[in-house]
């Protein structure tokens, strides 16, 4: 929930009025309510009646308020396999598919040998907390996998949890990890950054006979990967 006027935020509203808001035009206890650091409220309802009620508000202490559904909370994705996905586009699918609550379809494509392939797999996103375990594509019923996103990496420091825009580490080569290197192609081998920067803290112990860990310095590293450059 926010404020219809841009210059309006709950930052400043007390939680206690928020919360004699909510008991007298909601029956029974929300599961949740907190204020965002952008000034908006996130709630969490019991039931599908205090969404529709929700849903239905229009102003708040006399100023007017702007009630939608979350973006990611309110839905899930799932990955889901058929042969005629690669003769139909997503926005058929997704059309196609909105009875059973699909709100959304984006295709998988793969990359062989440097060209972008699609493949027959979506990923569909449902307008319900739950996923599914099957849906029907016609007439038949095809299971629904958990679809698990990339996770978030720096491509700048080459870690994970965060992004280049907030990084304040050192630049390394996406392919070799060694420091980044003047212009777009790396001619190196390529390997792992992480077991990279092991292998050389392993190599730097020994030459100074650091026994700073666990008494001695560690013993037989394991070797960087080789990676396939397919």
């Amino acid at each position: 929930m926010k404020y219809s006027r841009d210059n309006e935020t709950f930052t400043k509203v007390s939680p206690f009025v928020i919360k004699r808001f909510f008991s007298c035009y909601l029956k029974g206890d929300l599961k949740s309510v907190k204020k965002l650091r952008d000034g908006t409220v996130l709630i969490e309802t019991a039931d599908d009646l205090q969404s529709e009620k929700l849903l239905g508000i229009k102003m708040f202490s006399e100023l007017p308020v702007t009630v939608e559904p979350h973006r990611t909370l309110s839905s899930s994705k799932g990955v889901v396999s058929h042969f005629d996905f690669l003769h139909l586009d997503a926005e058929t699918i997704s059309e196609e598919m909105a009875s059973q609550g699909v709100t959304g379809c984006r295709k998988i494509t793969s990359r062989r040998n440097g060209e972008i392939k699609i493949t027959t797999s979506v990923i569909l996103t449902f307008a319900m907390e739950t996923l599914p375990s099957r849906v029907f594509i016609g007439y038949e019923s095809v299971p629904v996998r958990p679809f698990i996103p990339s996770p978030m990496r720096c491509f700048q420091c080459q870690r994970f949890c965060h992004i280049a825009a907030r990084c304040e580490g050192k630049v390394y080569c996406l392919r070799c990890g060694k420091d980044k290197h003047d212009g777009d192609k790396c001619a190196e081998e390529a390997r792992c950054i992480r077991v990279f920067k092991m292998v050389l803290r392993f190599l730097d112990w020994t030459i100074r006979g650091d026994t700073s860990v666990g008494g001695k310095a560690p013993i037989d590293p394991p070797p960087p990967p080789r990676v396939s450059s397919q």
